[in-house]
């Protein structure tokens, strides 16, 4: 039955042939959904979604595709599916679709974000079908159309392919900004892309890089699985966490990507892979996975409360690949997908068994029927013709043998059929039923059965039918982790690149072009490691041992080395081999200490620049219980320094606990690093306990920065600016620091004494030759100037000023984003507090730098830096004489607000009673010009400020707020 659209007394057939196909979506629909569930349960959340955003969305949309001839073909969730016969009307219909969300805004929470949608087309060769009963399109125009959609990252804009563009070009009010031809992923040709500008205002958006990061290492074609696909799809809309089961060779990887490639929106933007094969079976394990793959750093999310922080209100979709390998970790999921704008996508052996996760079935494809309808034949059919285009299967009941032995497992068809275009298939069926029976025979081992027989029979036959050399190489390359590239293939296990050549084309390794690395898939590294005798591994581990450490070093040696092509390739190779390295470095403590030295020495630096602490703090730990001090005092102390920064650089666990155990470490590598036997090393040892003194959060404040001083002191004493200029500047600038933050003695000497080391360490810092330093220092400068007690208050704001606009030469929004926020916010505070120039002009230009601090600083990405800068904005607006005075309280009070969203009485008590301290003051100056109606609420906040500075020790702060509490309540 062909479907048909009715609307308004229009019927609307569906179009065939050369077919529009427009695919939208709304932006954001996760968040907003997902923010709901959390605040009002399942039932209701979901209600007032659809209620709320949904149906008046479908409502409007519907309503357009009627008027313009649209054919919807289906909704997914959030999106919608559509076809048209001719490109002008999509094009039309696609821009009053924008026109009038604008004109007619349905609004959400946000009063300046209201429900916006993006849009894609494509224009190309499409056949109408029905699967179940319902409408829906086959072909690479359906596949492109998707991908162009989703180039799109905002709201209101449309793109379609320069196909569309040209057949609607007569599209009347529109004009198009063609941005040249694009590579989307799963597309064979490369598409160009237009932005269709439906308003005369609006300006070309060109396209972002590709919304996902989604490995992509299969060279064969996509076929069959529908069905699977639109499960797993609507599942994917329906639940917040959904695991893909099926046992291994089934396609679960492959499945889930291609699911996403194909998504027709209404799914998170931004789609996450987390290879978990690799990793450790913790909890820890599945926390650092995630961590790297969202580009987040142990800093950044030390635990699990802090990685979901960072994910709470964005749009991605994490897929979570090899769950199996982690399942110990699987407590860690329902925080994950508990978090708003988060869904997980797991595929797995094993099902997780949580409460809400919803279970997709992956079956092997059938094996048996009518062999022309059977997704398997058409599979291998694909499969083989890709090897050789002629071929055609010469016996059917020999083909129905050879898909009955891979029990439909579609790693196993595409194993089988690398192999058809050179056999009979008469032959390949019997070797295949022999190797089948040799496996499942009596003894041959027992706990193998159905198909795991299979994937072990395919795999030795696959493996017996190589060349000699091949069939030795594939149990060698099993020693890699994490894939690996020619060059290492040759160097540590033997296997040339011809070898590689044959073992891709036997499909029994996977070749990704964009990266060069060769991989195999864990069913396969599995079988082959068996193969491998002990002694042979043993001789493998220890050859990719060297191998990797050698490399290693000559890494390390180019991260050190002043900047260049180098630094950045070594970089990038360790970043490539991590596993590997991970892999080789654990050897080495098992089997080689002295290996083992070389390496902890050779990773830690890369450890560091990429905030693996915890992993540098065991290394280290290991190696220092190795080390005989005795006999290599000179090591054993460059190892306990090295252990004291792991400490202090280490984010998780109690800082003060932590910047102890490194004083400890530098202590008692100065026990052995004397200033007369190792000036430098010495010297580098006192800045370190100097750094960690000013760190340290217990104790005494004052008799820490006291040491601190001492120690940067003592380390000026070696470290001169002639002979360590660069070391010579950064300890002064720490020393600096130290006087800065020093609260005994005179503050105006403390300050003058900072500046001094400022300035100083400005001498060697230049703008040219350390431009990061030189920002940095300049930076603290301006603070120095800006606190300044002494001298003319006028004068010393406006060095500040100076200062801090020059920092920003260098520390660029591009470049340095959370150095420059934090610089525009300190420059904000000098225009504040400027006592010279037109007191106006000052508070707008300090809320100008504030605004452009908040461009960066994100309650999601920086809450502790945001809070302040809504703080401060909150001071500069209730002070501002222009403008409206109700209008300026009003935005002040507001962002005070927005700052106790982060400044909690639990987490940031001294700034929490700051800030209801302002927000008092700000509603009682709104209650004396609006007859009262707001004193009871400045009452309420002075009370909170009162406690909170009470829980500090701030006892005058404490109460000049019970003073002002008592004094508005007399009033009152």
């Amino acid at each position: 039955m062909r479907h048909s659209v009715r609307e308004a007394g229009l019927t609307i057939e569906p179009p065939n042939g050369i077919v529009t196909l427009m695919f939208t979506d709304i932006v954001g629909s996760t968040l907003l959904r997902d923010t709901l569930i959390v605040e009002h349960g399942d039932g209701d959340g979901n209600r007032q979604y659809r209620e709320r955003f949904l149906d008046p969305h479908n409502a409007r949309i519907r309503a357009l595709l009627a008027r313009h001839r649209g054919f919807e073909v289906k909704t997914n969730g959030d999106s919608f599916m559509a076809a048209f016969a001719q490109a002008e009307d999509a094009v039309v219909c696609a821009a009053e679709i924008q026109r009038s969300l604008r004109g007619e805004p349905i609004a959400t929470d946000d009063p300046g974000a209201p429900l916006a949608v993006r849009i894609g087309m494509h224009t190309g060769a499409a056949t109408y079908v029905e699967r179940d009963g319902k409408p829906d399109y086959d072909g690479h125009t359906v596949n492109i159309a998707a991908r162009v959609e989703s180039l799109l990252k905002g709201g209101r804009r449309i793109y379609c392919s320069s196909e569309t563009a040209a057949l609607a070009k007569m599209a009347p009010g529109i004009r198009y900004h063609r941005y040249g031809p694009y590579e989307l992923k799963g597309v064979s040709v490369k598409v160009e892309i237009v932005d269709v500008l439906w308003d005369e205002a609006m300006q070309p958006a060109p396209p972002g890089q590709p919304h996902e990061r989604l490995p992509y290492p299969w060279l064969t074609p996509w076929i069959g699985r529908e069905r699977e696909m639109a499960a797993l799809d609507e599942a994917l809309r329906a639940s917040r966490l959904v695991t893909l089961h099926g046992t291994g060779g089934v396609g679960k990887t492959r499945l889930a990507v291609e699911t996403l490639l194909a998504r027709g929106g209404g799914l998170p933007r931004e789609i996450v892979f987390v290879s978990l094969d690799q990793v450790p079976d913790a909890p820890e394990g599945l926390l650092g996975a995630v961590r790297d793959a969202v580009a987040l750093t142990e800093v950044d999310a030390p635990d699990l409360a802090a990685l979901c922080r960072h994910l709470h209100g964005g749009d991605r979709l994490l897929l979570l690949d090899n769950f199996e390998s982690v399942k110990s970790a699987a407590e860690f999921v329902p925080p994950l997908a508990t978090t708003p704008g988060v869904r997980l996508l797991v595929t797995s052996q094993q099902a997780l068994g949580l409460m809400g996760e919803r279970v997709v079935e992956l079956e092997p494809m059938a094996t048996r029927g009518d062999i022309a309808t059977l997704e398997s034949y058409r599979l291998f059919l694909g499969l083989a013709q890709q090897r050789d285009a002629r071929w055609q299967p010469d016996d059917d009941a020999a083909m129905r043998e050879v898909i009955a032995a891979t029990d439909g497992l579609p790693y196993l068809i595409e194993l089988v059929a690398a192999v058809a275009p050179k056999r009979m298939l008469r032959q390949l069926a019997g070797e295949l039923q022999t190797r089948l029976k040799e496996v499942r025979a009596p003894g041959a081992n027992e706990r193998l059965a159905g198909r795991h027989a299979s994937v072990v029979a395919c795999l030795e036959w696959a493996l017996a039918r190589l060349p000699a050399e091949e069939r030795q190489a594939l149990p060698r390359l099993a020693i890699f982790a994490g894939g690996f590239d020619a060059e290492a293939a040759e160097a540590v296990a033997a296997a040339p690149l011809e070898s590689l050549d044959v073992l891709v084309d036997a499909s029994l390794l996977r070749f990704d072009r964009e990266s060069g690395r060769y991989s195999m898939l864990p069913t396969t590294r599995q079988f082959a490691r068996q193969i491998l005798g002990a002694d042979e591994q043993s001789r493998l581990a220890s050859n990719h041992t060297h191998w990797f450490i050698t490399r290693l070093k000559r890494a390390d040696d180019a991260l050190k080395a002043k900047g260049g092509q180098a630094q950045n390739a070594a970089r990038r190779w360790i970043d490539a081999e991590y596993e590997n390295v991970r892999q080789a470095v654990a050897y080495a403590e098992e089997s080689e200490p002295e290996l083992f030295e070389r390496a902890v020495a050779a990773f830690a630096l890369y450890l560091s620049q990429t905030c693996r602490f915890s992993e540098d703090v065991r290394l280290h730990e290991t190696l220092i219980r190795r080390i005989d001090p005795e006999a290599v005092p000179g090591t054993w102390a460059m190892t306990q320094n090295d252990l004291g920064v792991a400490y202090w650089n280490l984010p998780t666990g109690d800082r003060g606990e932590n910047l102890a155990e490194a004083i400890a470490c530098y202590e008692a590598a100065l026990r052995v690093r004397t200033k007369r036997d190792f000036p430098a090393a010495w010297a580098m040892t006192q800045n370190n306990l100097g750094i960690a003194y000013w760190n340290l959060p217990t104790g005494d404040r004052g008799e820490n920065l006291g040491k601190a001083i001492a120690f940067y002191e003592a380390a000026l004493r070696v470290r001169t600016e002639r002979d360590f200029p660069a070391d010579w500047a950064a300890t002064q600038n720490n020393l600096g620091l130290a006087y800065w933050n020093l609260p005994t003695g005179d503050r105006g000497e403390n300050l003058a004494k900072a500046i001094a080391c400022f300035e100083a360490a400005l001498r060697v810092r230049t703008e040219r030759d350390f431009p990061a330093d030189w920002a940095i220092t300049q930076n603290n400068l301006g603070l120095a100037y800006w606190n300044l007690p002494t001298g003319d208050r006028g004068e010393n704001l406006a060095k500040a000023i100076a200062c801090y606009e020059a920092a920003l030469r260098v520390s660029t929004e591009r470049d340095f984003p959370a150095d420059w926020a934090a610089t525009q916010n300190n420059l904000g505070n000098a225009y504040a507090d400027l006592p010279t120039g037109d007191r106006g002009e000052n508070l707008a230009k300090a809320i100008a730098c504030y605004e452009a601090a908040l461009r960066v600083r994100t309650e999601r990405d920086f809450p502790a830096g945001w809070a302040t800068t809504q703080n401060n904005m909150g001071i500069a607006y209730r002070n501002l004489p222009t403008g409206d005075r109700g209008e300026n309280l009003a935005k002040a009070i507001a962002f005070y607000e927005a700052a106790l969203r982060v400044r909690t009485e639990r987490d940031f008590p001294a700034d929490w009673a700051m800030t209801q301290y302002n927000l008092g003051i700000a509603y009682e100056e709104m209650a004396a010009g609006e007859q009262g109606r707001d004193r009871r609420q400045a009452i309420l906040c002075f009370e909170s400020a009162a406690r909170g500075y009470s829980a500090v020790g701030l006892t005058d702060n404490a109460e000049r707020a019970r003073q002002n509490a008592a004094r508005l309540a007399v009033i009152d």
